[in-house]
């Protein structure tokens, strides 16, 4: 991930393919194929295929457990995030409401748990649901409060609450 999220996209094929013959001839084979699916998916995001993201992304989701307990908001955020980039915003949406009904799921990317309220704050304004915006910017605001104040989310969303509460 670290590869393709630095744009270095032939080692992250590089480490893609290695994963795939993991996943083909090992032990962890569903294992193996969630992470090289989640790889290709990322690699298809720095490319700007965020339809083919997206893809790679749902193929993950199928690897994982149907058990609400126990998804993971580290995938379903990059799945959102693909969808949200390809201009589906009811399905980037509903990724996002997911990760905020996670319990034990949240555990592994609190930061994607957090930033999914930022997200669904600005996909409800964008939809005209002001109300719903302003409670998810405050959740965000609020799980945010003792964490690193320097992200743009911060202050975008406090400029966006705001706005709306006036």
């Amino acid at each position: 991930l670290i590869y393709a999220k630095s744009g270095n996209l032939t080692e992250a094929q590089k480490a893609a393919a290695e994963l795939k013959r993991v996943a083909d001839e090992g032990l962890a084979k569903k294992e193996s194929m969630r992470l090289y699916l989640g790889l290709m998916g990322a690699i298809e995001f720095e490319k700007k295929n965020y339809v083919g993201a997206a893809d790679h992304f749902e193929k993950v989701m199928d690897t994982l457990t149907k058990n609400p307990y126990e998804q993971s908001a580290f995938f379903l955020n990059m799945l959102a995030e693909a969808y949200l980039k390809a201009g589906n915003r009811e399905k980037a949406q509903e990724q996002h409401e997911k990760i905020t009904r996670l319990t034990a799921g949240r555990g592994d990317d609190g930061e994607a748990y957090a930033k999914s309220y930022y997200r669904l704050g600005m996909i409800y304004e964008q939809k005209g649901e002001p109300a719903k915006a302003v409670e998810s910017y405050k959740k965000f605001l609020e799980l945010w409060k003792d964490a690193d104040p320097g992200q743009p989310e911060v202050q975008d969303a406090r400029q966006r609450l705001s706005g709306l509460q006036k």
